[in-house]
């Protein structure tokens, strides 16, 4: 228990612990001396933890957001009330999502018993978990014994893989809908040749033609762009917090980059079928049946 551990080992109450070189030390850590406050506002800056009383918690920032608690305020867990001691600051790690407590009221109220499921340890060296961690896993043989640096570089190898796969799914989604828009209008050239052989035969110049079909292929663009980033945003907002556990915040300036994005495609697709009808003889229009 911390309280017990922090009276016991008088050492972790020390300054030196992080401002002396030691044995074996290659890699100090660059940290600063801090002297031992036990107010919740230091617990809350320094994430030590050593006087939790059992009717205590420390909460993330996310969960303070998300619940709309604060610092002394009180909230209900599992049927018991909990005064709220400090709210960590936000570190953008899953701190941010936990709520601490004492281990005796974790384990009374959740019926698991004197067990623990996972343990921290911070070492006062870069390369501590050079040996630290096989020690570990030797002691443990049933535990999993990971660094912060694997679980970091596992998730980013993860994000990168799915930044790939989006990249990979929108270039096929852009070739498709590319292709798509220059089927449709070339399709609407060929049965509108006639009314097209009218038009010039009247006066109209082939750049009017031109702005014709490329209008028609921004309308489709820009209606699509819209309705699609309309459903997706419903789509994510809707079953992200119930498959993936995330809230989603619309981003205006990301349907506005759809929509720049789908009138860019369009244009590109519609070109040269509107190009095409742009040159088409009016005589040659006219002897189509």
């Amino acid at each position: 228990m911390p309280q017990s551990e922090f009276q016991n080992k008088a050492i972790w109450q020390s300054v030196s612990l992080f401002s002396n070189k030691h044995e074996g030390c290659t890699k100090p850590v660059a940290t600063a001396p801090k002297s031992y406050d036990g107010s919740p506002e230091a617990l809350a800056s320094a994430r030590t933890i050593d006087q939790l009383e059992g009717n205590q918690v420390v909460i993330g920032a996310d969960v303070a957001e998300f619940s709309n608690l604060k610092a002394g305020q009180s909230t209900t867990l599992y049927g018991e009330m909990f005064h709220v001691l400090a709210v960590l600051p936000r570190t953008g790690t899953i701190d941010d999502t936990r709520v601490f407590a004492h281990l005796h009221t974790v384990q009374r109220l959740t019926n698991a018993g004197e067990v623990v499921n996972a343990i921290e340890v911070m070492g006062c060296c870069k390369d501590a978990a050079g040996d630290l961690v096989p020690n570990l896993a030797k002691l443990l043989p049933n535990a999993k014994v990971v660094t912060i640096s694997q679980v970091v570089s596992t998730q980013v190898g993860v994000n990168r893989l799915m930044g790939q796969m989006s990249v990979f799914v929108f270039a096929i989604l852009v070739v498709v809908g590319g292709a798509s828009v220059a089927s449709t209008i070339s399709a609407n050239v060929r049965e509108r040749r006639r009314e097209v052989g009218t038009l010039m035969a009247l006066g109209a110049t082939p750049g009017l033609i031109l702005r014709m079909f490329l209008l028609k292929a921004w309308a489709l663009g820009t209606v699509g762009a819209i309705l699609g980033s309309l459903l997706g945003l419903i789509v994510a907002v809707i079953l992200g917090s119930q498959w993936a556990g995330v809230t989603v915040t619309p981003l205006p300036s990301l349907i506005a980059m759809a929509v720049g994005s789908a009138l860019l495609v369009t244009t590109l697709a519609a070109l040269w079928p509107a190009r095409t009808a742009a040159k088409l003889d009016p005589c040659l229009c006219f002897q189509d049946v």
